[in-house]
C-alpha cells in the first residue's frame, strides 16, 4: 500500500535529552510522546515524573495526559510525602528500585493525591492529583494489555510520531476478537526489526484511557506479542477505507 510504502521509509526516533534507552522483559505500555518513539521490547526511560510506592516504580504515560479529569479518578490511596532521585527509582537503567516507605517521587509536587482509577488495578495503573492537573503513571515493567476495562474502539496511528490518526476500528465484534486474540497471546520477549510496514495501535478504554502499543504488521508483532494474520487483516483493512489508497 501508499501507506506501507512511506511508512518502510521511515524509521525510529529517540529524543537524546534526558532519555535513556533500556531493553525490559514482559513489555511496558508505550508512554512515550510524539517525539520519543522508540523500538519494540525497549522503553523509554524518562528521568523526569516517576512515583514509587512501597518498592514499585510507577512512570508517567505522556499518551494519557488530560484525557481523565478528577471526577472519574476511583478511590483515594495516598498522598506524595517524599523525593527520589532516579537511580533510586530504579530509572537509570543500572539498579533496581529502592524500596522505600511511603510514597515517594520524582518530580512530582509532595502533596499530590494518589487515587485509583476504576477499570485499572493498581499494580499497573495510578492516578496523581498534582498542582498542573491529573497525571497517569503506568508500573515499569507491567503488561500493557493487563487492563480490565472495557475497549470501546481501537486506533490506528502513524508510526512516525506514534499520534496521528489514521484510522480506528469500531466496529464491536471486530473490536472483542482482536483485543481477545491480543490478551491471550503470551509474552514473547525480543525487539522486532522495524522493517516494512508498521504502526502503533490505540486500546480506547471504556473509562477513558488509552493503551499504545507498537505494531509491526510485516513481522506480527503487537509490543511483545506475536499475533495472527487477522490483526493484519483488519488494520489493512481500516487504514485503506479510511484514506482510500489500497
Amino acid at each position: 500500500t501508499a501507506a506501507g510504502s512511506a511508512a518502510r521509509q521511515r524509521r525510529p526516533v529517540v529524543a537524546v535529552a534526558a532519555v535513556v534507552l533500556v531493553a525490559i522483559v514482559g513489555g511496558l505500555a508505550v508512554i512515550w510522546p510524539s517525539a520519543r518513539t522508540a523500538p519494540t521490547g525497549s522503553q523509554l526511560v524518562d528521568c523526569a515524573e516517576a512515583i514509587a510506592i512501597d518498592g514499585r516504580t510507577y512512570q508517567l504515560d505522556y499518551y494519557n495526559d488530560g484525557l481523565v479529569s478528577i471526577g472519574q479518578l476511583g478511590n483515594r490511596l495516598a498522598e506524595v510525602t517524599g523525593e527520589l532521585r532516579c537511580r533510586e527509582m530504579g530509572l537509570d537503567g543500572q539498579s533496581p528500585p529502592e524500596q522505600v516507605d511511603g510514597v515517594q517521587a520524582l518530580g512530582v509536587a509532595i502533596g499530590s493525591v494518589i487515587f485509583s482509577v476504576p477499570g485499572e488495578s493498581t499494580d499497573r495503573t495510578i492516578a496523581a492529583v498534582t498542582p498542573t492537573g491529573v497525571r497517569i503513571f503506568r508500573a515499569l515493567g507491567s503488561d500493557p494489555l493487563d487492563f480490565a476495562a472495557e475497549i470501546t474502539s481501537i486506533g490506528i496511528n502513524m508510526e512516525s510520531d506514534g499520534i496521528t490518526r489514521l484510522a480506528t476500528i469500531t466496529d464491536p465484534p471486530v473490536v472483542a476478537v482482536l483485543v481477545d486474540e491480543a490478551r491471550s497471546t503470551p509474552i514473547t520477549p525480543g525487539a522486532g526489526t522495524w522493517l516494512g510496514e508498521r504502526y502503533f495501535v490505540v486500546f480506547v478504554h471504556s473509562n477513558g484511557l488509552t493503551t499504545t502499543v507498537p505494531y509491526l504488521v510485516d513481522e506480527r508483532r503487537l509490543g511483545q506479542r506475536s499475533i495472527s494474520e487477522a490483526w493484519a487483516n483488519a488494520v489493512t483493512a481500516a487504514v485503506e477505507a479510511n484514506t482510500g489508497e489500497p
